[in-house]
């Protein structure tokens, strides 16, 4: 059995154990702050105490202009999208599905970065409702299999006689977080690390499995110089310079090996097939060490990349999204449902798996 797998019979037992748990505790308590729906979600629900903020609400209109700011980011990659596969074998978007497309320990990355956008998703629509005297009924946490979520309930009763300016700015509030942390996170990355080339394959009976390189690895230096670059690799391996050549290689547990081989002054074929990556800059990498850095550089690229989608997503004019809800407050009913039919079809073609 490989690891994905046990870990998957593993939280399966654990559910089973959980709704066994859950039926007995209901027997002699009764409690309703508890709840298990469809044997593998546990929502855990309290009432708000939320206190009032003049900051949140005057952010209302800055909420409102990155919510905009995000709609226009999907409009503008959706079409792109669309367009692409109609015109052309372009691929469209791809769903995120762990244990399929995310596995190992990226599977925990991603765990922990859709709690951080769920958490702070709600917290800014209930702050934000509370900040303009709509009340919150209640706040909880949910886990759906392996991730965990989080809900608000607003006073519907005080939420739809409020001014609209108020209502878009409750229902944008989530989106705005989600772009801030993404945007804040996609700035971060390129300071806390630098270009280096990821080993996608090795060529048999080349020099680089000779040398011991494998499909994961990444090349970093050549002789103390950073290979940034397909060119800057290249450059070195086709120059006429005759000597020993150092390549000093990090490998996927964290530990960086140097490979030794000499070069005379004809040009040298490494036989791999890369691709541009980025690893750890100098500077983190020597306090915590490679392992270690490399992991938190993966929990920022992946921090980033699931709020900045949610941002997007939760932009869209879709059903069940804010950008959804928002359009029916503002064009009403009739132009509301035409509008986010039309993009429910857009996001369908973004991501069918079929030819055009």
């Amino acid at each position: 059995m490989d690891a994905f797998a046990t870990a998957l019979v593993t939280i399966l037992a654990l559910w089973l154990v959980l709704n066994a748990l859950f039926k007995l505790s209901k027997k002699h308590t009764g409690s309703n702050s508890v709840e298990l729906k469809y044997g593998f979600i546990l929502i855990v629900r309290r009432k708000s105490a939320l206190s009032t903020s003049r900051v949140f609400k005057r952010l209302s209109y800055v909420f409102t202009a990155l919510f905009a700011i995000s709609l226009g980011l999907f409009l503008y990659f959706s079409v792109n999208t669309v367009v692409s596969r109609m015109i052309s074998d372009a691929p469209g978007a791809v769903l995120l599905i762990p244990g399929i497309n995310i596995k190992g320990l990226d599977v925990l990355y991603f765990v922990i970065a859709v709690s951080i956008a769920a958490i702070t998703h709600e917290y800014f629509h209930a702050k934000t409702a509370v900040s303009n005297d709509v009340g919150v009924k209640s706040f909880g946490f949910m886990v759906a299999f392996i991730l965990p979520l989080a809900f608000v309930e607003v006073s519907e009763e005080r939420f739809n006689p409020s001014p609209l300016r108020v209502k878009v700015g409750i229902l944008a509030a989530g989106v705005a977080v989600n772009l801030i942390i993404g945007l804040s996170f996609l700035a971060i990355i390129p300071l806390l690390s630098t270009p280096a080339l990821y080993v996608l394959g090795v060529e048999q009976g080349g020099l680089a499995e000779s040398l011991g390189i494998s499909s994961g690895d990444i090349l970093l230096t050549v002789n103390g110089t950073r290979l940034t670059s397909f060119e800057s690799l290249r450059s070195i391996l086709s120059s006429s310079d005759e000597g020993l050549l150092v390549l000093e290689v990090l490998k996927p547990n964290g530990e960086v090996v140097a490979k030794h081989f000499y070069k005379n002054n004809t040009p040298v074929k490494l036989g791999v097939n890369l691709t541009e990556t980025r690893v750890p800059a100098e500077g983190l990498a020597k306090p915590l060490g490679y392992a270690l850095s490399t992991g938190l550089l993966k929990m920022f690229s992946w921090i980033y990349l699931v709020n900045f989608n949610l941002a997007l997503i939760n932009a869209a004019p879709i059903f069940i999204t804010d950008g959804g809800r928002i359009v029916y407050e503002v064009l009403g009913d009739k132009i509301g449902l035409l509008i986010n039919s039309m993009c429910t079809v857009i996001l369908v073609l973004m991501i069918a798996p079929i030819p055009f």
